[in-house]
């Protein structure tokens, strides 16, 4: 019969495994949880603007996650950082192809293909941008 301690062990390895892996739903992919130590260490460097140091830990998260939008919006702005503007583009993309809240990439979206010599995207997403934003009644 095992001993307290053992069980204390296990458990314990257990919660260690859950906090790290994330929480596994039965029968499908896990669940994404920003504030996950992984995922809000990345929003943590993003904040600090130390997009090197993000853009890495981004792209792992987006090979467990790769539909998730916050992810793939962190991938986009870390790009944004050490200017890959081409790199910063097609993040944007793949972002604004997957999120329910594609008027988030506005404006640098479209402002990244224009930056990238991208002039034909950045027209196509300049007016995705115009028709995604709201608008105001009163104008």
């Amino acid at each position: 019969m095992p001993g307290r301690r053992s069980i204390l062990l296990v458990v314990l390895l257990a919660g260690y495994a859950l906090v790290v892996g994330g929480v596994p739903t039965i029968g499908g992919p896990r669940v994404f949880d920003p504030l996950a130590p992984r995922p809000h260490v990345v929003e943590r460097l993003i904040v600090a603007r130390r997009f090197t140091e993000a853009l890495p830990l981004a792209i792992e998260l987006a090979r467990d996650f790769p539909r998730e939008p916050q992810v793939l919006s962190w991938i986009a702005t870390a790009r944004s950082g050490p200017g890959d503007r081409g790199a910063e583009a097609g993040a944007w993309d793949d972002y604004v192809n997957v999120s329910p809240t594609a008027s988030d990439a506005c404006p640098a979206w479209p402002e990244a293909h224009a930056a990238a010599g991208h002039a034909d995207r950045a027209l196509t997403a300049y007016e995705r941008c115009a028709q995604l934003e709201p608008r105001d009644p009163s104008v």
